[in-house]
């Protein structure tokens, strides 16, 4: 991503808005204020941009994620990151509804948020679906199948990539809005790994039914996520078993992660070494040591 990254910020807050919009120009990027819902949906219809920083909060009929709605109708694929002050309880459920990137709370200091912008606009595009790996592990068996069993199979494969990124995302802004408690979210880790065990087993076995099964699984842990938020559940507090994560380990994590010291990409590098330890080497020093800290 080039560090002319076009910006939309909407904030109707004009100290904030000018602050964030003269920081962004300072770091190299191309900034664009909205004070209002509308207009920022307006100039999305016009102007193609990169990321759209929000505030939540907003005077009037629609707020933040309402607007970041109507701005994805004309742009999809755009990067969003909100932040917040203050939101009602349902802010966290709809923006991983939303799919956005990444979740700020106030007050907080220029240069994290610069971070929080880097690390966004330049995450790898593969990050987020780690079975891109897959697809060149089951090319042989592919080829044992028939054509028109082996075209939907990787057509389901792809499908089943999409549903991986909207449950590691939803998992991180999870994460990031403090939705949900600790607990619930070391159980949700749980599920997740286990999944990467269901995924590695695909390919002794790519059929339909195995690649639909695992895509089903994910949109149970995603649905998951969902009642962990509104229920404000606290998972129990049973003893670890042989090969899961340390409890204290994974909340050093999810410390990490709130405070933004790490990013989506890292969380999915650990979640991927904990299936592959000989990939270690790949992580940078401060990932190795949670990668550590998990393993007790």
């Amino acid at each position: 991503m080039s560090s002319q990254a076009r910006i939309l910020v909407l904030e109707d807050d004009s100290i904030m808005l000018e602050l964030l919009c003269e920081a962004l120009e300072g770091a190299g990027y191309e900034a664009r204020g909205a004070g209002r819902p509308e207009l920022a949906v307006e100039m999305s219809s016009k102007i193609p941009f990169d990321m759209v920083i929000s505030d939540i909060r907003m005077a009037g009929p629609t707020d933040g994620l309402g607007a970041i709605a109507g701005i994805k109708k004309f742009q999809p694929n755009v990067k969003v990151v909100m932040i917040t002050g203050y939101a009602s309880d349902d802010c966290p459920r709809r923006a991983i509804e939303l799919q956005v990137d990444d979740y700020v709370h106030k007050p907080f200091r220029v240069p994290a948020m610069l971070d929080v912008v880097r690390r966004t606009l330049h995450r790898r595009s593969g990050i987020l679906a780690p079975l891109l790996g897959l697809r060149n592990l089951l090319t042989a068996p592919l080829r044992m199948m028939g054509q028109s069993n082996s075209k939907r199979v990787a057509q389901l494969v792809v499908l089943l990539e999409q549903e991986k990124q909207k449950v590691l995302q939803g998992f991180f802004v999870a994460l990031r809005s403090k939705a949900i408690s600790k607990s619930a979210a070391l159980d949700t880790w749980d599920q997740l790994e286990r999944l990467e065990q269901m995924s590695a087993r695909l390919t002794e076995q790519p059929t339909e039914a195995a690649v639909q099964s695992v895509g089903a699984a994910y949109r149970k842990i995603y649905e998951r996520i969902g009642y962990y938020e509104k229920t404000g559940h606290v998972a129990s507090a049973t003893p670890r078993q042989p090969g899961q994560v340390s409890r204290p380990g994974f909340g050093v994590v999810i410390d990490k992660v709130q405070a933004g010291l790490i990013g989506l990409e890292e969380l999915v590098q650990l979640l991927l070494v904990r299936q592959e330890p000989r990939r270690q080497a790949e992580l940078s020093p401060p990932v190795r040591e949670l990668y550590r800290g998990l393993t007790g």
